[in-house]
């Protein structure tokens, strides 16, 4: 199963289907959702999506992406300490 550390970016771009999100990231995230590879998202993540939706005036809902996000086998949540040690051993990282 592979392994990916999602960006900011390329999460958000994701969520609102953008054509900005490159065909490599797009697939690891639907790997993700079809149960092939797991998805860590690091803390500071979600609390940047959260402000650049803020700043793209809200096109996803936030609280229920979050809800998805925390829901979901696919995307697992790692606090800054983990994720260190996450970096330290994958390579494989989603960013735009």
């Amino acid at each position: 199963m592979n392994l990916y550390v999602a960006d900011t970016h390329a999460l958000f771009w994701y969520f609102i289907a953008s054509p900005l999100l490159v065909a490599q990231a797009r697939a690891a995230f639907d790997e993700g959702k079809q149960g092939q590879a797991l998805i860590y998202i690091p803390a500071i993540v979600l609390a940047e999506l959260y402000f650049l939706n803020e700043k793209k005036q809200r096109p996803i809902d936030y609280s229920a992406t979050f809800a998805l996000l925390i829901q979901s086998a696919a995307f697992q949540r790692r606090n800054c300490e983990n994720q260190t040690n996450l970096l330290a051993s994958r390579r494989n990282t989603l960013s735009p």
